[in-house]
């Protein structure tokens, strides 16, 4: 029974309180989030659409009007926008930074590898250190990148990417 009425106090101090802050202020709104930059069109070829007739957003037909070196991507759970790829390399045995650098947003990953595998390289160098080994996602796994590693002396960890297929129907393999 006491437990009972002192919840009902509560809600009661509640209602009182939530209709002071109504009467005493209008209803203030928080601040509206910056909006994107905008896209602008850029001479749209006439067969710029889709199959259901809706524009195409492509780095020729679009530039942001505040950024014009932002380019057209698709990131994981975020709309097609203007974007910017970060990329980083990091020594995780030391967490120290050895390279960064901002690319494209069109580029993917493994076309980013090479100039950031050069600058870690550059940078450690700088301080007699060298890269033996290298630990990457599936997302940098692409031949040229492997063998690049190869190519240096770096034991190179990638993943083969999500949607690689090891057996391809009708295609035999020939060792020679």
């Amino acid at each position: 029974m006491q437990r009972k009425q002192i919840l009902e106090d509560a809600s009661e101090y509640c209602r009182q309180v939530n209709q002071e802050n109504i009467d005493d202020e209008p209803q203030a709104r928080p601040p509206s989030p910056p909006s994107p930059p905008a896209l602008e069109s850029v001479a749209l070829p006439p067969d710029n659409k889709d199959t259901k007739g809706k524009t195409r957003l492509k780095n020729d037909t679009h530039q942001c009007s505040s950024d014009p070196d932002a380019r057209m991507a698709i990131k994981p759970n975020k709309p097609k926008d203007m974007y910017y790829h970060g990329q980083v390399c990091v020594d995780s045995q030391h967490g120290v930074v050895t390279a960064a650098m901002g690319d494209y947003g069109s580029r993917k990953d493994p076309q980013s590898f090479p100039e950031l595998l050069a600058k870690a390289r550059e940078n450690l160098a700088n301080f007699d250190r060298q890269i033996k080994e290298l630990l990457a996602d599936g997302g940098y796994s692409a031949g040229e990148n492997i063998s690049l590693c190869e190519q240096a002396g770096i034991t190179a960890y990638i993943p083969n990417p999500s949607n690689y297929t090891p057996v391809r129907p009708g295609f035999t393999y020939n060792e020679q």
